[in-house]
């Protein structure tokens, strides 16, 4: 997911001062919208006119990689009878 400020028509936001480096402040809304939180980890890149700024990826729990399994996608192999399927030894 990229975020480049220059295309966020209509929205304004100031960088903040915290300790010795800036912040960039989200309104609450766009944060949401792109399902960001606090403790995201993210990325900056420089670019040419401006920045961009990613939302890494995150480690998904077991329930949240589970939901995507559908029958579609589920593949057909199965061990359930216990013979061998390939090279294994037994």
């Amino acid at each position: 997911m990229y975020i480049q400020c220059r295309y966020i028509s209509g929205m304004k936001t100031k960088l903040c001062k915290w300790g010795n480096s800036l912040a960039l402040r989200l309104p609450k809304q766009f944060a949401e919208s792109r399902r960001l939180y606090e403790g995201v980890d993210l990325e900056i890149t420089a670019e040419r006119d401006g920045f961009f700024v990613r939302a890494l990826p995150g480690k998904l729990s077991l329930a949240e990689l589970l939901q995507e399994v559908s029958p579609e996608n589920l593949h057909g192999e199965s061990l359930a009878d216990g013979s061998p399927k390939g090279k294994e030894i037994w």
